[in-house]
């Protein structure tokens, strides 16, 4: 993928082409996740001072894109922060259950599950839940732990990417949680990324209708306009 933006019209028309594509709900492959995602950060991030049209964005796989632009480049590796098990789940869970609801306990890394283990935890979780209940800030925390490893897992391989003038880190926060205070979030995940080197730049997360920018342990967030 080889796109050229001249100008706004030029990049509300790769918006428009990619913007409906959303989730593995949907049965979208990571590749159509990664631009539903890239979308979503162009459109609020444009106006930035260090991206200027024209400019190129490049598919590659380490980083995910690269946008060139005026001799410079910017590196985007785009990572989610749900398992590969949760996909898993929520894809069984549409076609047995489609109103039913997903324990978080089965976003868990460390747990792997085959369907069938799977199919029988969606079964009895829609008749009972199954996990344990949330009290406190428990959920902010258990949020700020899982961009946290998400973070620390890509920084990891980071001596194996593609180095640009600038690399960022786009992370698509789709965890099963509770709704959270996104400021008690946010504490709670400079807390732990203070006892790491994170190599990117700026990190992104999308994460519900809004975008998180961190920058030298600063945040800020925006709505996401598209």
């Amino acid at each position: 993928m080889e796109y050229n933006l001249i100008n706004n019209k030029d990049l509300n028309i790769f918006i428009q082409k990619y913007k409906l594509i959303h989730n593995h709900e949907n049965g979208n492959k990571k590749k159509d996740v990664e631009k539903w995602a890239l979308v979503r950060l162009l459109a609020n991030i444009i106006k930035c001072p260090i991206i200027n049209y024209p400019f190129e964005i490049v598919h590659h796989d380490k980083s995910d894109f690269e946008i060139r632009f005026n001799g410079y480049s910017i590196g985007i590796e785009f990572t989610e922060a749900s398992t590969e098990q949760y996909k898993r789940a929520l894809s069984i869970l549409k076609k047995r259950h489609p109103q039913g609801i997903l324990e978080p306990t089965l976003n868990n890394k460390n747990n792997s599950k085959k369907n069938d283990e799977i199919i029988k935890s969606l079964d009895s979780s829609q008749k009972r839940l199954i996990g344990l209940p949330s009290c406190g800030i428990q959920p902010e925390i258990d949020w700020a732990k899982c961009i946290h490893e998400t973070i620390i897992n890509k920084t990891e391989k980071f001596k194996n990417y593609n180095l640009f003038t600038y690399n960022w880190l786009l992370i698509y926060s789709n965890v099963p949680v509770v709704p959270i205070d996104i400021r008690i979030g946010m504490e709670q995940l400079f807390t732990l990324l203070k006892r790491n080197k994170v190599e990117f730049d700026v990190l992104f997360i999308i994460w519900n209708l809004n975008l998180i920018k961190i920058k030298d342990y600063n945040y800020d967030i925006s709505d996401i306009i598209i």
